[in-house]
């Protein structure tokens, strides 16, 4: 629950980047939608699993 309150707020008001000048200058950048469909999921989640309950 905590960890959903973080990233909720992470995304709503610390993380509102326009992203587009930086893809711009490194095309590569990916936003974290597209890193979490790509190969993001299975980093994040391998993490998730190692804290403790």
């Amino acid at each position: 629950m905590e960890l959903a309150k973080v990233m909720t707020w992470a995304n709503e008001t610390f993380c509102a980047v326009d992203l587009a000048p930086v893809q711009a200058a490194f095309p590569d950048v990916m936003d974290f939608a597209t890193w979490l469909e790509r190969s993001g999921r299975t980093h994040l989640m391998a993490q998730l699993d190692t804290l403790p309950l």
